[in-house]
């Protein structure tokens, strides 16, 4: 049997870090094991210009080095596609050619070796205006849904077309088997065909690439069981289309991988982007042409670039999918509304609008604002009115903690014995922090702002005292270290005193969730911005005393901690990805300097961990965003990710450096930077009881320059590179060290 997979990765260009790192962790990741556990397997994967960018940008240079590597092997063919994913048959064609070459920009740039001969159309959206553009850019063939065929005789799907009106080549791919989880259906035939070793029957399947691991649950390995399967053969399409040397002549009609018939009858091929009965689809529209129109007569403008920046972040399919209100649970997916995500594309449209600040009218600028507002006020008036209601319809588990009555009753029997004096919790407000529910699987963060009726005073308005409790759940990553950590900490002091931490209330096995008291308060980074010195100083000095006390507290093997954060030369990306990526990026301009820093900087580290076996438990993390401020003399710490065992002055160095940054940036002049830091470590060893002597001196030195490094090789590799804000770090660092 020979299975043709093609898989879509795509993220949005604006999408929140934390899902990006979601799919890449859940099923990015595995996807690109799996290939490298069994070398006889192929894979067609299209990889979005935008979502390379946002990779880069989040330093996962060993998942393109990996997918290079697969490259050159000859198990992964890459595709063209629309870098930031505008439905292209909707657009402009100088909007279709110029997403078209910046993708192939992007892919030339990470994957020189990849040989860009299929094109992936964003949803597989097919028109005939598009076809003739993708194939006058040098493509020589499409994957698109069957559905997409236009004519009486039935097309024999495993067969090679070419589109009567552009010459593309054409492959189709089963919508039976992409509409599943692909690996259940190969393993039953597989299985029911285990006699028959010459079965030469063909399955293409095109999925979103996110379909294994994030969407659906796989626990059972069954990608990983089917591919080791002997009687499985796979093929990169551009080598299975060679094969076909007579290929049929076929008329393709608009469409796209999710059409169905009653729609195209309608003349409805893209109904879940372009619905004229859907108000939020007509405004948004109507902004994007008023946007396109202010574009094209402002070429010359100044701030054209962001003008495009923002454009085209709006123009993503996203924006207009998530209005859709389609139900996805066919194909794994949730019901298609998300008014955040639709009010997400329409900032990104009026922002290029206000972009173009000097050459646009007042009266354009008014008449965009108005579209704009009527989009937000049409939005939040269908979710209230309908869709909020709706919420619970399916059966994904999760969404019993979206049931004001079952964590009432949750609550009541895991919460309200920790609170003696109250009686009855009276209502539960839920509030939506991270809200991402598919069929079966999900990633959440709720507050629940919990309303108690005290045992004394009973049950008037003035009396009934809130609380706000949160859960961090994900159905495929128990939560229960983050429930480990806080424990450990609350038992070992944390609990009492002005230096605390969010309090750990319990963890729940079924849900993969932590649950935890909130801290309130303003963080650092406000009061440093609000020009509150005063404040700046209380907290600075609070924070030298938190840390003093983490310091102090015992190392457990309990918990689970990351061992490659412990040390300079195991911290990911590690070493050879760091240089060699600023190598590719920047030739040798960089290399030197920073390999000079990076070589010294472990060599400082390691002649210490030589001398001294001691180790303190450190948080890791420390910036002016994670310190809250809860009271007149109440602190909190919060975001214990890095927390591992490794030498105190690294929290002191890190934060130094990162105090000294923000107050700079907003303009705090040296002696004040001087006297604030000069609060910090005095307050620091006081609490510790250690002396301020040269060689601490010179391990803070270490980790501030440490820290400055990683902000500096952060600037040079992002999505949107500033070299200019990492030279002054990289010659700063040279300059405390005498490196030439």
């Amino acid at each position: 049997m020979l299975w043709i997979n093609f898989l879509h990765w795509y993220q949005p260009a604006n999408s929140d870090y934390y899902k990006i790192k979601e799919a890449v962790e859940l099923s990015y990741k595995r996807v690109i094991q799996a290939l490298e556990d069994n070398p006889d397997i192929k894979f067609n994967i299209n990889i979005s210009g935008c979502l390379i960018s946002r990779l880069v940008e989040l330093k996962y240079f060993d998942l393109i080095e990996k997918i290079n590597n697969l490259l050159e092997r000859g198990q992964i063919e890459l595709t063209g596609s629309a870098a930031y994913h505008a439905l292209l048959p909707l657009v402009n064609k100088r909007e279709v050619c110029d997403q078209i070459k910046e993708n192939e920009e992007i892919i030339k740039k990470y994957f020189p070796k990849a040989k860009l001969k299929g094109f992936f159309l964003p949803e597989m959206a097919y028109s005939s205006e598009v076809a003739k553009i993708v194939k006058k850019l040098g493509y020589k063939w499409l994957i698109l849904d069957e559905i997409s065929y236009q004519g009486r005789k039935k097309i024999v799907p495993e067969n090679v077309y070419i589109d009567k009106n552009s010459a593309l080549k054409i492959i189709f791919r089963s919508r039976k088997f992409s509409n599943c989880y692909v690996p259940d259906e190969i393993e039953k035939i597989l299985t029911s065909k285990i006699k028959n070793k010459n079965d030469d029957r063909v399955i293409i399947s095109a999925t979103d690439g996110e379909l294994y691991g994030l969407r659906h649950n796989d626990n059972n390995g069954k990608l990983e069981k089917v591919l080791t399967n002997k009687l499985l053969k796979t093929s990169l399409i551009s080598a299975y289309i060679s094969k076909f040397k007579k290929i049929e002549e076929i008329t393709i009609r608009k469409s796209n991988w999710e059409s169905t018939e009653k729609e195209l009858l309608a003349k409805q091929p893209f109904r879940l982007w372009s619905d004229k009965n859907n108000e939020i689809h007509t405004k948004l529209w109507k902004l994007v042409n008023l946007a396109v129109n202010i574009g094209e007569k402002n070429r010359d403008d100044i701030n054209y670039n962001w003008f495009r920046w923002h454009l085209v972040r709006g123009l993503a399919s996203c924006t207009f999918w998530w209005a859709s209100a389609n139900d996805f649970k066919h194909n794994f997916g949730p019901q298609a509304w998300n008014p955040d995500e639709i009010e997400r594309g329409a900032n990104e449209l009026i922002r290029s609008i206000r972009s173009l600040e000097n050459s646009t009218s007042y009266a354009e600028k008014i008449k965009s604002e108005n579209i704009f507002v009527a989009i937000k006020k049409a939005v939040w008036s269908k979710h209230w009115s309908y869709h909020s209601r709706n919420k619970l319809k399916s059966n994904n588990k999760i969404n019993r903690l979206l049931s004001e009555s079952y964590v009432r009753n949750l609550f009541t029997k895991k919460i309200l014995p920790l609170y003696p004096d109250f009686k009855k919790i009276e209502r539960i407000k839920i509030i939506y922090h991270k809200d991402y529910i598919w069929q079966t699987t999900y990633h959440v963060v709720l507050e629940f702002k919990t309303f108690f009726i005290p045992k004394i005073g009973g049950k008037s308005k003035k009396n009934i005292k809130s609380l706000s409790f949160f859960c961090t759940a994900h159905s495929s990553e128990p939560r229960k270290n983050v429930y480990d950590n806080l424990s450990y900490l609350w038992e070992h002091g944390f609990s009492k005193g002005f230096l605390t931490i969010p309090k750990p209330l319990f963890y729940s096995k079924h849900f993969n969730a932590s649950f935890y008291r909130g801290v309130k308060g303003d963080d650092l980074l406000t009061f440093i911005k609000n020009n509150e010195k005063k404040e700046v100083e209380k907290v600075v000095k609070k924070t030298a005393e938190w840390l003093a006390k983490l310091h102090k507290t015992p190392i457990s093997d309990i918990i689970s901690f990351n061992k490659r954060n412990s040390r300079i030369k195991t911290v990911v990306p590690g070493y050879n990805q760091v240089l060699k990526n600023v190598k590719d990026k920047y030739d040798d301009k960089y290399v030197k300097d920073l390999k000079k820093i990076y070589d010294y900087l472990i060599e400082l580290e390691e002649d210490f961990f030589n001398l001294s076996s001691k180790r303190w438990l450190i948080h890791g993390d420390v910036h002016p965003e994670n310190i809250i401020k809860m009271g007149r003399q109440k602190i909190a710490m919060i975001d214990f990710t890095d927390i591992c065992p490794s030498d105190f002055a690294r929290d002191l160095g890190s934060f130094i450096q990162q105090l000294e940054y923000k107050l700079i940036k907003f303009n705090y002049n040296r002696s004040y930077v001087r006297k604030i830091i000069d609060i910090f470590i005095t307050t620091y060893c006081r609490s510790a009881k250690i002396n301020y002597n040269i060689r601490l001196k010179e391990r803070i030195k270490l980790y501030y320059c440490w820290t400055s490094f990683r902000t500096a090789v952060f600037w040079l590799l992002r999505y949107n590179p500033k070299p200019d804000r990492a030279e002054p770090l990289i010659a700063d660092i040279k300059k405390k060290f005498k490196l030439k």
